[in-house]
């Protein structure tokens, strides 16, 4: 066995890592959902809702945004996302850029991470602008890739720099050794929030 002893700062670290990065959900609210024809709804609502209890389980900072909703124009973020995140204010907006809300950028300061996991419905607009804008805010940006959410004709990254995640291996990334006791129990809660797609 020739693994390092001591394990890597998890806040230093250039990896994201439960104590240096940050959930961002973006925008998964009825209307949005409904609009999906590229695959069956209930996979991206699966998907992001595993994403949210892995989320959770690591204690990851988690910023919940919708848009409209407080205007009469929108429904609410999604209830499979909140019934998870009980206790979690969303940020709503009238800004179709989360990133050109000030509650929204207030929120990602407070949260005190540099790295932001970040998910969207709609990555060429719900994902992209926000990731651009605070990519130049000093932050990382790390998608979730799109085969977990919606797969569209054509999608650009976020960004050359933002990383992109697969979801399901989040949750076996952020432990950072298999051999300590408590990553071994979070790898068997983990496992019952595997992804689909």
């Amino acid at each position: 066995m020739t693994s390092f002893k001591a394990i890597r700062d998890p806040v230093a670290d250039r990896l994201p890592t439960p104590q240096s990065a940050a959930l961002v959900i973006i925008d998964f609210q009825p209307v949005q959902v409904s609009s999906i024809q590229s695959r069956p709804k209930r996979e991206p609502v699966a998907n992001v809702t595993a994403l949210v209890r892995i989320g959770k389980l690591h204690d990851l900072p988690v910023m919940l945004s919708s848009v409209n909703v407080k205007t009469g124009h929108n429904q609410p973020t999604i209830h499979q996302i909140v019934d998870v995140l009980s206790g979690i204010t969303p940020i709503d907006r009238t800004s179709i850029n989360a990133r050109e809300d000030e509650d929204f950028v207030r929120a990602a300061k407070a949260t005190g991470r540099k790295k932001l996991i970040m998910v969207a419905l709609w990555t060429e607009v719900c994902l992209v602008r926000p990731a651009l804008d605070v990519l130049r805010d000093g932050f990382e940006v790390h998608r979730l890739r799109r085969r977990h959410l919606v797969r569209s004709a054509r999608t650009r990254r976020a960004a050359s720099g933002a990383g992109g995640w697969q979801a399901d291996r989040m949750g076996t990334a952020h432990p950072r050794t298999a051999t300590r006791p408590e990553p071994r129990e979070d790898h068997g809660r983990i496992r019952g929030h595997s992804l689909r797609g």
